[in-house]
């Protein structure tokens, strides 16, 4: 039987992020995940076990958090200027940072 996390996964993300409703909306703050990445720091905290993709995807979902086409730029070996990994363009979940106010 599959322990229900649902509500873990949501005080999770809604304790660190808010959502991005518009891509123009991107701040100093904003932090570009995939889902795997998501998921990933999630089960890094959960039982990982008990936490599917599709579970932390449901949430996003419900929250209002929005995927976005986001491109990393090449990286370039900095004496040859060789390409040493390729950029592309990806979708990403644009989160918000929340930040403590001291």
């Amino acid at each position: 039987m599959k322990i229900d996390y649902t509500q873990e996964i949501k005080d999770l993300i809604l304790n660190n992020y808010d959502p991005v409703l518009l891509q123009s909306e991107e701040s100093e703050y904003t932090v570009k995940k995939s889902l795997t990445e998501l998921h990933k720091d999630i089960a890094g905290v959960l039982p990982s076990l008990w936490i599917d993709e599709s579970d932390v995807y449901e949430v996003l979902q419900e929250l209002g958090f929005k995927y976005f086409l986001s491109s990393k730029d090449d990286v370039m070996d900095s004496e040859t200027n060789e390409v040493l990994v390729p950029g592309k363009t990806l979708l990403l979940y644009f989160l918000e940072k929340k930040t403590a106010n001291y």
